[in-house]
């Protein structure tokens, strides 16, 4: 597993990478965080009765969301939904003149549990900053947040440990930079731009 993640991060980074193997790269990365994200999650022993009559004991895993950051967390709803089966809500943050503006929410009703919160790539952490108050807005208990990435910088990840400590925080890799720009170095360019061709 570590020897894939390390070959699907290598793809990623690449600017020579055609499209189709980054989304597969993409994809692959992105179930792996998502898988250990879910492992981290409770579960309950709970009883149920097999088709034959008898009684099977098992585990029932506590109620949990999705929520994408738009555009680039679509790519890892995916991942999530093929995972696991759980309502997904979307959250539409851009960048305009370097600041974070949301446009958009489309949650669930009634979110009570943990909350996955999908975002590729960390930079500054602005957007997630502000995503994270859409939650927490919505009664989401900071504890609760379960914010899953493929890359984070380690500026913007000290920026919302700074401000939301008691967050899960899930990576593949972490960057130790950020350009002028706020990207990731050594990044691998606009995550969104790669992976949907524009």
């Amino acid at each position: 597993c570590i020897r894939d993640s390390i070959n699907a991060e290598y793809g990623i980074r690449d600017r020579d990478t055609p499209r189709d193997d980054f989304c597969f790269y993409s994809k692959r990365l992105s179930r792996l965080v998502i898988e250990e994200a879910i492992s981290h999650l409770e579960f309950s022993e709970q009883v149920v009765t097999a088709p034959d009559g008898s009684s099977y004991v098992g585990l029932e895993m506590e109620k949990a969301f999705g929520v994408t950051i738009m555009r680039g967390g679509q790519v890892m709803e995916e991942a999530l939904v093929d995972t696991l089966n759980v309502p997904t809500g979307k959250i539409l943050i851009q960048n305009v003149n370097g600041e974070p503006r949301l446009f958009d929410t489309s949650l669930v009703s009634d979110m009570k549990g943990k909350v996955l919160l999908l975002d590729p790539i960390i930079g500054s952490g602005a957007t997630v900053q502000m995503a994270i108050h859409v939650l927490l807005d919505q009664n989401i208990r900071e504890e609760d947040i379960f914010l899953v990435s493929l890359i984070g910088s380690l500026p913007g990840l000290h920026y919302l440990t700074y401000f939301y400590p008691k967050i899960n925080i899930f990576l593949t890799s972490i960057d130790p930079e950020l350009n002028d720009q706020g990207d990731t170095l050594p990044g691998l360019g606009v995550f969104g731009d790669r992976y949907f061709g524009t």
